[in-house]
């Protein structure tokens, strides 16, 4: 954690040196700190289509059980779109900051992947949820270690009617290295009203 010091420190004494040189307008507009450091910035919405498994269950984000139906048939699919905020940095790699609510989810009640002919046949949970994604190199080219993470917060119901508090995570961490990979997931679904 020293970084984040130095850094604190570096600003402020250079803060403390521009104080006691020139003086500039207050409404004038500052001057870039370091010229040949720029970052493109994204904010747009972007469609979302994820599954994880855990807990003996597996989660769909951004999609119904119509739109998997759909991709099953190589018909074009309604993907959730969330909102994004993807930021390319000078070195190029880029961190992503994916986040929507009201996104349709749904669980189904397996270990394993399920067959397409057999997903109708599968018990399963269907709302919706409240959607983080954070992801700290997209594409693995920066210098260090990448980190990513999922957090669904939301409710579901089952096919009787019952209604469950949906809580998942999905952390993953890969080595600079692109050689270690940890992976953390977690469903839970708890009953409401019980």
């Amino acid at each position: 954690m020293p970084r984040p010091l130095l850094l604190s420190t570096a600003m402020l004494a250079g803060t403390l040196v521009l104080g006691c040189g020139e003086q500039q307008s207050p409404t004038a507009p500052a001057a870039p700190l370091n010229p040949s450091f720029s970052a493109e910035v994204d904010r747009s919405p972007a469609p979302f289509g994820f599954a994880f498994g855990g807990d003996g269950r597996i989660l769909v984000i951004g999609l119904t059980i119509e739109d998997l139906l759909a991709i099953c048939s190589n018909n074009e699919p309604n993907i959730d779109l969330l909102d994004q905020l993807a930021v390319t940095r000078p070195d190029q790699s880029i961190k992503l900051l994916l986040r929507g609510k009201d996104v349709n989810v749904f669980v189904l009640d397996s270990p394993t992947s399920v067959p397409c002919d057999e997903l109708l046949d599968v018990p399963r949970f269907t709302g919706t949820a409240r959607v983080l994604y954070t992801d700290s190199d997209l594409d693995l080219s920066g210098h260090g270690a990448d980190a990513s993470m999922i957090q669904v917060t939301g409710t579901v119901t089952d096919e009787s009617g019952q209604l469950y508090h949906l809580v998942a995570l999905n952390h993953q961490v890969v080595d600079p290295s692109n050689t270690s990979f940890d992976n953390f997931q977690k469903i839970r679904l708890t009953p409401i009203g019980r």
